[in-house]
């Protein structure tokens, strides 16, 4: 090899070192001292000497260092593929169902009170301030056409209203009489008759609609129509404004049931549909049934539900503002149907896996009907016969893969 070679060079040339080194040394024993030239021959030969040392120390080491990087990092070595065969993705046991398309129902239950329809009340009220001296009805109380609901006094303002009122007419009586004679003695023109007229005309009204609505004297307020009272607004004793709210009655059986929903249970309810009504306190013989007559468009803000108002029969029975449970069957025709265990919830949605190819497939689905076992879904790429992942999907991420199993 070349390098024996220069191992033999460098070994010559250490010794013609060491025999100046002799030489000189023994020079200076005998007094002598050591000619320049030598000097300068013995320092070159010691500086080459160290060149060739290093240039010999690297070139025997640098074939090992390659050797042992080739053994250790080559990629057609014995240990590089054990590596690669220790990262191979491994392959995850699922249990699949086929996904099937068929019909689904779910009995949704909601809660709510029986309420009058909106725009089917009459609200009573008084066009003078008044004192409230004795409620004749209860809430909730059927009444018929003629039944005293409130009794009422007129206030000292009210009563005050009227003596003002009844001055007022005999006074313009008075200057329109006045008027008259001077108009025949042509000491007044037609206008002046007519202002005359028109004030007098204007008082007597007034008095007559203040004496006809009781502001003269305690006057009872009585139901116009059949109905029920459904709200009372003022209480013995009570002073009210002019045109303030007395009371309240729903005309006839004109009233309904508002049942709150869940937002996502919305879709699948519609107009029309059948509704079974149950009483939530009192007796079970007060059931009844009715049909959806409107579906609000908002969420309550504060429920956190959806209002549904639901018509009664004529003859229902029920009493107003008692609290009644609603529970109708939901129904889905055509969807796409698999097991509860095979949608995971994530977040603000929901997650399917499916199978294709081995490999797993990751789906964001929107739930619809729910039974105990079963569940409706929507999603994009969510297609019937489709493998869908039951059990081992929360080990899953897209694009894994997968051996899969028919779930038994």
């Amino acid at each position: 090899m070349a390098w024996i070679g220069w191992a033999a060079a460098l070994c010559a040339l250490i010794a013609v070192c060491l025999a100046a080194y002799r030489h000189g040394h023994a020079a200076g024993q005998h007094g002598r001292t050591l000619d320049p030239r030598m000097r300068k021959a013995i320092i070159a030969s010691a500086a080459t000497a160290c060149l060739l040392g290093a240039f010999f120390f690297g070139y025997a080491i640098a074939p090992k260092s390659a050797s042992n990087s080739k053994s250790s990092g080559g990629t057609d070595s014995p240990a590089g593929s054990s590596l690669g065969a220790v990262s191979a993705a491994p392959v995850v046991p699922v249990q699949t169902v086929p996904i099937r398309q068929g019909t689904i129902r779910e009995t949704i239950t909601a809660y709510g009170r029986v309420v009058a329809q909106p725009g089917q009340t009459r609200v009573f009220s008084l066009p003078f301030q008044a004192t409230v001296e004795r409620t004749l009805v209860t809430g909730g109380q059927q009444v018929r056409a003629g039944t005293p609901l409130i009794a009422l006094s007129p206030s000292p303002a009210a009563r005050a209203q009227l003596l003002q009122a009844e001055q007022s007419a005999r006074s313009t009586r008075q200057e329109l009489k006045q008027t008259r004679q001077e108009y025949q003695q042509h000491l007044a023109v037609n206008t002046q008759l007519a202002h005359a007229e028109q004030a007098y005309r204007s008082a007597r009204l007034l008095l007559e609609r203040l004496k006809k609505e009781g502001a003269g004297a305690s006057t009872t307020l009585s139901a116009s129509v059949p109905g029920i009272v459904s709200h009372i607004d003022v209480r013995e004793g009570q002073m009210v404004a002019a045109g303030a709210p007395l009371l309240e009655v729903a005309h006839g059986n004109r009233i309904e049931v508002e049942l709150g929903f869940e937002p996502e249970d919305i879709p699948s309810i519609h107009v029309g549909d059948p509704v079974e009504l149950n009483p939530v306190h009192g007796d079970p013989a007060q059931s009844t049934s009715g049909k959806v007559r409107l579906i609000t468009s908002e969420v309550d803000p504060a429920t956190a539900l959806v209002k549904v108002f639901v018509s009664l029969p004529s003859q229902s029975g029920v009493t107003l503002f008692s609290f009644m449970r609603g529970t109708l069957t939901a129904e889905a025709g055509s969807a796409l149907i698999v097991p509860t265990e095979a949608v995971l919830p994530e977040k603000n949605a929901y997650t399917l896996f499916t199978v294709r190819n081995g490999h797993a497939v990751r789906h964001l689905v929107h739930v619809g009907l729910e039974t105990d076992t079963e569940v409706q879904v929507e999603g994009r790429g969510v297609a019937a016969g489709e493998s869908a992942v039951l059990a081992g999907n929360y080990e899953l991420q897209p694009g894994m893969a997968v051996s899969p199993q028919a779930s038994r």
